[in-house]
């Protein structure tokens, strides 16, 4: 009887074990699945460019040409009912739709940095240089080949407030202008806005901090409603406050830090945007309960055993 009792509680303990080991497999499964949402979230925003449709370009059906009579004696070429290579390109290019597109790829000013970070959509920006400069590079390209890139304002710089146009005319005609405003001063320490550094406890933001990047992201599978955050200024006479990190919901949330110059006058944010999925976190604790029920049901009961067993040796 003492035996069968062992050999029983030792098939419990070994149930026990396997039970064990399935919750810890669970538990990886569910990270695994985690870090992929993570990746794939990380890759949907990294992607801000659309593809426009390109035009199918309708070929016309060739002509067959009447006949050509002459009754001199000059030898005529023959013609054939197929058109030239020449007829077809040319016929595709007056078929083919101008491209409207106005938006600027990328905008760089030598020397400087935008504020805020360059974006098709954006535009316009402040720039700050200091009174040795007269003349400022800018490096625009254009999205569409075909669209035409015009810079104006950059030169002669004076002291002060100076602006800068960068005026797009796409394919079609239709223009956009992107705007500079570049400020000449002799103190562009006190017009500092930039960030030294940023930091979320606990949680990492990408891309990875950097003075002139000014839009960030951040994922987090956990119920939280606020973020310890630490932010460090350039200028220690500069100033900054943080909106959006109270009351955070599950979902969507914007989080700005706001940081005013020494002079008090110029300001640039930096943006957080906070993406909150606690749902990631309850499945897998409604996953790994009923192996937790279970696994408590057989330690229970292996003591219980193990009791019986010890007084039945005693006797």
């Amino acid at each position: 009887m003492v035996k069968k009792r062992i050999i029983l509680i030792l098939l419990l303990i070994s149930l026990i074990f396997q039970v064990v080991v399935y919750a810890t497999d669970i538990e990886e499964s569910g990270n695994t699945t985690t870090e992929t949402d993570s990746e794939t979230t990380e890759n949907v925003i990294g992607e801000n460019t659309e593809k426009e449709p390109e035009n199918e370009i309708e070929k016309e059906e060739p002509k067959q040409e009447e006949p050509f009579t002459n009754n001199s004696s000059t030898t005529v070429p023959e013609t054939t009912s197929r058109p030239s290579y020449e007829s077809q390109n040319n016929s595709n290019s007056s078929n083919k739709t101008k491209s409207e597109n106005a938006n600027l790829k990328s905008l760089v000013l030598e020397g400087t940095d935008l504020a805020p970070e360059f974006k098709a959509t954006t535009l316009e920006y402040t720039a700050i240089v200091g009174l040795d400069v007269e003349n400022i590079k800018v490096t625009a390209e254009a999205e569409d080949s075909e669209a035409t890139v015009t810079v104006k304002g950059n030169k002669d710089l004076e002291e002060g407030e100076n602006t800068i146009t960068i005026i797009v005319e796409a394919e079609a005609g239709n223009t956009k202008t992107y705007t500079v405003k570049v400020t000449k001063t002799l103190n562009e320490e006190a017009m500092n806005t930039r960030l030294k550094s940023l930091i979320v406890q606990g949680f990492n933001i990408y891309p990875s901090f950097q003075n002139n990047i000014y839009n960030y992201n951040l994922n987090i599978n956990e119920e939280i409603s606020q973020l310890e955050i630490s932010a460090e200024t350039e200028n220690e006479k500069a100033t900054f406050v943080i909106e959006g990190n109270e009351n955070l919901e599950e979902g969507d949330n914007l989080i700005k830090i706001i940081v005013t110059a020494e002079d008090g006058v110029t300001t640039n944010e930096y943006k957080i945007n906070v993406f909150i999925n606690s749902n990631v976190v309850k499945a897998q604790v409604e996953s790994k309960l009923p192996a937790l029920i279970l696994l408590a049901v057989l330690g229970v009961t292996a003591i219980i055993l193990t009791g019986m067993l010890i007084k039945k040796i005693k006797r």
